[in-house]
């Protein structure tokens, strides 16, 4: 999998050291912001990261270091604000601070 997408180095620093259950509600945050989403919002999402999500997802992956950059990196594109609201919460601050600006 990881041959797929190569992860943004400066993301995945801030993802390697998450444990399991900060791992668990960041990907159920995520999922659950882009589940709330009208079709017509999520047409600014790009179509390959979007592929790489469903695939990570069927595979159980979205809790990897790639699964969750991918959600952060479609999340980021479609509300930047909202992202890293969703980011702060799971503790993510020095992240969060940086995707707004």
């Amino acid at each position: 999998m990881e041959k797929l997408k190569s992860l943004d180095p400066e993301l995945k620093r801030f993802l390697v050291n998450l444990g399991s259950e900060q791992r668990s509600s960041l990907k159920w945050d995520l999922l659950g912001y882009l589940l709330t989403l009208k079709p017509k919002a999520c047409a600014g999402a790009p179509i390959e990261n979007v592929k790489l999500m469903l695939l990570y997802w069927k595979y159980d992956l979205l809790e990897s270091d790639e699964g969750l950059g991918t959600l952060i990196e479609i999340c980021k594109t479609l509300d930047p604000s909202k992202t890293a609201e969703i980011l702060a919460k799971n503790g993510l601050n020095e992240l969060a601070e940086r995707i707004k600006g």
